[in-house]
């Protein structure tokens, strides 16, 4: 999935494969002189194999959301999760 807001935009990848598992990623991109730069690549510390992180993503004014509808870090169920980021005075990009 992709989001675009003004110079910023973020591509969800649910099915990048890292290290040989299926964990999923984000990226941010920003429009600059030299068109659109890779800046960012969003990955939180828990993101599991399966949890399809990435599938939706949105992004707007110093913020990032990334959907993992699969993710079961609270119960073992499958429930679901939103990641947040924030952009920082620096241009980078924390979990928050």
């Amino acid at each position: 999935s992709v989001d675009v807001h003004g110079d910023w935009a973020i591509v969800g990848s649910d099915q990048k494969i890292p290290n040989g598992n299926s964990l999923g990623a984000a990226y941010i991109l920003h429009r600059g002189a030299n068109g659109w730069q890779e800046v960012a690549k969003l990955l939180p510390p828990d993101v599991e194999t399966g949890d399809l992180y990435g599938v939706s993503v949105a992004i707007g004014e110093g913020y990032a959301a990334v959907g993992a509808p699969l993710d079961d870090n609270q119960t073992g169920g499958n429930e679901g999760a939103v990641y947040l980021f924030g952009r920082d005075a620096n241009n980078n990009w924390n979990l928050l």
